[in-house]
């Protein structure tokens, strides 16, 4: 998607804009802890270019040349603060999926157990499916489907109700 957006912009301030954008949406989801994986990884690869410090100067000017009002926050220093917050709690997220595979290998082992299942949400799975096969483990992942909120609502429900999360 990124690379038809590059061809599409006819000149250097509509690529500029749209690299622009792509920062801050991927900021955003971050904000709104709803990163994936592709997230945390296209994060970790262009780190720097998506420091407030870097890009919101160049978004005010946009904006300001553009006529846009802007409506955002406009405090760097506070913005790299709470990004580095939000990605910490990432880098945590993935520092547990390790621990989660060898404690439930290890309780697997204690119990002679050959099958089990992991439950874990969506940021987790692709890391905790990579680290088992890596142990020789094989997988299978079951997801249900929520295409909408309602479905997503109803199966946060289901869950909660099912494994304890009641009120």
């Amino acid at each position: 998607a990124s690379a038809i957006k590059a061809r599409l912009a006819a000149s250097a301030s509509e690529k500029e804009l749209t690299e622009l954008a792509d920062r801050v949406v991927l900021i955003q989801r971050l904000m709104q802890l709803a990163w994936t994986p592709d997230d945390y990884t296209a994060y970790q690869a262009h780190a720097e270019q998506c420091t407030p410090s870097q890009w919101l100067p160049q978004l005010l000017a946009h904006a300001q040349q553009l006529g846009v009002a802007w409506t955002g926050p406009s405090d760097p220093a506070a913005l790299d603060a709470a990004i580095g917050r939000g990605v910490q709690f990432y880098e945590v997220a993935k520092a547990r999926d390790t621990e989660m595979v060898r404690r439930a290998l290890a309780a697997m082992d204690a119990k002679g157990e050959r099958t089990a299942a992991l439950i874990a949400g969506g940021f987790h799975t692709d890391d905790l499916r990579d680290l088992l096969i890596a142990q020789g483990i094989e997988v299978a992942v079951i997801t249900p489907e929520a295409s909408d909120e309602d479905d997503h609502d109803r199966y946060s429900r289901i869950l909660k109700f099912k494994y304890g999360a009641r009120r």
